[in-house]
């Protein structure tokens, strides 16, 4: 059954279309109304990059000329006893400030995006620094030596594993992984092995083990490259930049609670 995502696709390739009958949108319009879906839903619910957005609405159009999404952007007020005396209190109400200007909250919210987009976080031991003695040093260079040796035959052997699985028959219903080693680049791939080794128990259920480690970090960097793909990182850098208005100290007194405003923005 289409979901939502399946009509907005539909019904942005009809807006593309120049020679798109209009009972084919009407058609499709009608048949998303028996599923249960709005016209609306399309909009508020559905992401959109470059100009995805304003095919659907022109392909609307054709058929409703007068159709303009009505987003609700209206935050219901938490009805729960625990916070109704705020509620009814917070006429003046004026969220505190944070001690940061709006540079650098702007500056910090960066550096926490960056570190979303990393999909690895580097944390410092607890431990005391131990000084390094001439003989960590040589054994520091050497893994370093290994290691790049390691990514240089595991990238040879993963191009050839891909020239073959690219060659090998599919009608025969058997589960092929090549469609799964094209989302990456192959040297990420290759990353993503090195990163794992680390993760390997010495003894047990070693396969399955290093699989759902490798399948977890492969999906885990391919949702990050979809939103750079569709845009979402830089519309949630757009977001974090207009929060800073809330939170900082040089900025104007607002009323609005950071939950409420943060659902306005998005």
């Amino acid at each position: 059954k289409p979901n939502r995502g399946s009509y907005a696709a539909a019904l942005e390739c009809m807006g593309r279309s120049p020679n798109c009958s209009p009972k084919v949108i009407t058609r499709c319009l009608t048949q998303m109304e028996v599923d249960g879906i709005s016209v609306d839903e399309l909009f508020s619910q559905c992401g959109f990059r470059q100009d995805e957005r304003d095919m659907l609405l022109k392909a609307i159009n054709t058929v409703n000329p007068g159709y303009k999404p009505s987003l609700n952007l209206h935050t219901d007020l938490c009805s729960s006893p625990l916070v109704q005396d705020f509620y009814t209190q917070r006429e003046h109400h004026t969220y505190p400030k944070l001690v940061f200007t709006q540079a650098e909250l702007r500056e910090r919210f960066k550096r926490q995006l960056s570190v979303e987009r990393a999909c690895t976080v580097t944390i410092d031991s607890v431990e005391a620094a131990m000084p390094v003695t001439a003989n960590m040093a040589k054994m520091r260079g050497l893994l370093a030596e290994q290691r790049a040796q390691w990514q240089k035959i595991l990238l040879q052997a993963l191009r050839e594993s891909k020239m073959i699985l690219a060659e090998t028959n599919t009608k025969n219903y058997r589960p092929n992984l090549y469609p799964y080693l094209c989302l990456l680049e192959d040297r990420e791939y290759v990353d993503i092995m090195i990163q794992s080794v680390s993760n390997m128990p010495p003894s047990g259920e070693l396969l399955k083990v290093l699989a759902r480690d490798l399948g977890n970090r492969v999906y885990a960097k391919y949702c990050v490259q979809q939103k750079y793909r569709n845009e979402t990182v830089e519309k949630l850098g757009t977001i974090y930049d207009a929060y800073t208005g809330l939170l900082a100290k040089d900025t104007e007194e607002c009323i609005t609670l950071p939950r409420e405003q943060w659902c306005k923005l998005e």
